[in-house]
Order: structure tokens, then C-alpha cells, then sequence
């Protein structure tokens, strides 16, 4: 995480492109938006985005003007996403609004058979800066800290088949010692088969998932939220604060068992936080292990060396641990 948050906000075009609403929205579908009985509707997509902090579904920012019953003029500038069935945040966001778990106002959710098009408030930054890392631990904190969690959101969608993706598991391997020749011929693989059931029998909590800098974002009066929920679901409860310990940059002062050991005293509370915190850390390790060894397909890229090196120191050290736990 660099020192400023990451510049993924939106920027204006040279001039309003006025057109009709996005996505097939009707100004019917619009009514929690607009006063009742506004006049001289009109729909701009005003900005573009930088960065894909949406998650790559269709999205687009979009200024809405009218004229108020009283004759005053007014807009309201919204971010429009559209999902896929499958990946729908509808009831997500305002499961986790009742549980205050601090989200972007969902100004408009429309459900349609197939995907849902949902209306957030536009939020200025998104990414937090290193000053801000104790607010993320105390976010993150907060959403897995939620219980009591509907079965419909606590379940994982399915992934492929465990055999295919350790085929793929395998080919990102290969590249890898091909490209950092100190991690040639390393044992991940099979030391990830056999943490597998291990991990799998850890104590879940509700998690985002992929959460990383790009998933929170500030709203105009500073609060820190958390975004693109499709992914939200029960795992091993130190999923997101493993996601966030092994990003590039977040640990480089404080370390990231500091980070960890911050962390819990956020999440304190009734059978939340395992004790000693040295059983916790290695949890916590063994969780980004894996998590780590099933995200190698997609950090091993071109263009991401740099990253990719840190994130192999990671693994190493935590390779370590995990072959300890395991009796290796």
C-alpha cells in the first residue's frame, strides 16, 4: 500500500455526455432517488473510471439532473453497476447495512432474472493511505465479526473441480521457478495438499473474500467502507486479514504480525479471538499459505515481477510454519 491512496477515482470527461439511463433502468426504477413529482429528468454519464475497482463488471458513473416540484434545479451523481446472476451484492450490501458494517448507500438495487443493476453513492477515494491502515484493520474487523449470518449469504459459490485446479495450481508453479530460480522446484504443491483438510476444519466467520485496498473506499464525509460484495461468504475467519497481510507494501512498518496482533484487539469480544495469540499468528499463517499457493495462477503474469517476489518471500516464510503445524 503506498503512502497516498491508490488514484482510482473518477475523472471528468472533457464535456457531459448526455443519453438515456444505463443499463435499461427506467426513471420508474428510480423512485427512491428522485422526489415524487420531479420534472425535466435528465441523465448525463458525467466521469470514467480509473482502475477496475468494480470488480470488471459493467459499470459506468452517471449524473442525474431534474427539477424538484418547487421548481428548483437539482442532481445526484450515482455509480451503476451491472451483475451477472451469480454474482449479485443486492441483499449483501443491505444484509450488512442492518449489521452496521459500514457499506456505500445502495440508492437503487432492480432484480431482474438473469443479473441486478445497483445504484451506489459515488465515494471521491478509493484505497486507503498508510496513515489509514488501523481504520481498514478496524473495518475488516468489523465485517468478520458478524454472526448470526443468513444461509443464503454464508455460503461460497463453487469453484472448479479440485483436480483441474491443481493442474493449474501446477503450470503457475512451473512458472514460477522458471522466473525466480530460488523457488525452483519448491514443495508448495504438496505441502498445500496436505493443509488442505486442515484448513478447511478451521473456524469460519464471515468474510469478504477478495478484500484488498481496492475494495474500501472513503465516502465524502470520510467513512471507510467496504465494496464489491458478490464475493461475501463464511470462511476460515482469517481470510481477509491474510488477503491484506500478504498485499506488497501494507507490512512494511509495522510488520504484519503487529498488523495481526491490531487486528484481534478490533475484533475482541466472546469466543472471537483464539488464545495465545501465538496459536492465532499461526493460524493465521497456515490461512495465507493457502490462500497464497491458490492465487499464484493469477500473480504470475508479465508486468508484476516486483510484486510477485514479495509475495514468494511470503509464501517461503510461511511455507516454514506450516510445515512445523503439519509435523514436517
Amino acid at each position: 500500500m503506498g503512502s497516498q491512496p491508490e488514484d482510482l477515482s473518477p475523472a471528468p470527461l472533457p464535456s457531459p455526455r448526455p443519453g438515456p439511463l444505463p443499463f435499461g433502468l427506467t426513471w420508474s426504477d428510480l423512485v427512491d432517488v428522485l422526489p415524487a413529482g420531479a420534472v425535466r429528468r435528465r441523465a448525463a454519464e458525467s466521469h470514467v473510471k480509473r482502475g477496475e475497482h468494480q470488480g470488471g463488471h459493467p459499470s459506468v458513473i452517471t449524473t442525474l439532473s431534474y427539477e424538484a416540484p418547487a421548481g428548483h434545479p437539482r442532481r445526484t451523481t450515482l455509480f451503476f453497476k451491472r451483475n451477472p446472476h451469480e454474482a449479485r451484492e443486492g441483499e449483501r450490501h443491505r444484509f450488512l447495512a442492518r449489521r452496521g458494517v459500514p457499506v456505500p448507500r445502495l440508492a437503487v438495487c432492480v432484480e431482474r432474472e438473469h443479473e441486478e443493476v445497483l445504484g451506489l453513492e459515488l465515494l471521491p477515494t478509493i484505497g486507503v493511505a498508510r496513515a489509514d491502515v488501523d481504520d481498514l484493520l478496524r473495518l475488516t474487523a468489523a465485517l468478520n465479526a458478524v454472526t448470526d449470518v443468513p444461509p443464503a449469504i454464508a455460503r461460497t459459490r463453487p469453484g472448479q473441480p479440485q483436480d483441474t485446479f491443481e493442474r493449474l495450481l501446477a503450470r503457475a508453479l512451473d512458472r514460477v521457478g522458471a522466473l525466480h530460480a530460488e523457488h525452483a522446484g519448491a514443495p508448495w504443491l504438496d505441502t498445500y495438499r496436505r493443509a488442505l483438510p486442515v484448513h478447511r476444519g478451521l473456524p469460519r466467520a464471515l468474510t469478504h473474500g477478495e478484500l484488498a485496498v481496492q475494495q474500501v473506499g472513503r465516502t465524502e464525509d470520510g467513512m471507510l467502507v467496504v465494496l464489491d460484495l458478490a464475493t461475501l461468504a463464511e470462511r476460515a475467519r482469517f481470510a481477509d486479514i491474510a488477503n491484506l497481510l500478504a498485499a506488497p507494501g501494507l507490512t512494511a512498518a509495522p510488520t504484519d504480525r503487529a498488523l495481526f496482533v491490531a487486528y484481534l484487539g478490533h475484533l475482541a469480544g466472546p469466543g472471537r479471538v483464539p488464545s495465545p495469540v501465538e496459536d492465532a499468528w499461526t493460524e493465521l499463517q497456515l490461512t495465507r499459505f493457502v490462500q497464497g499457493v491458490e492465487a499464484l495462477p493469477w500473480h504470475v503474469g508479465p508486468g508484476r515481477d516486483a510484486e510477485l517476489r514479495e509475495r514468494l518471500r511470503t509464501l517461503a516464510a510461511d511455507h516454514r510454519a506450516v510445515l512445523g503445524l503439519l509435523g514436517a
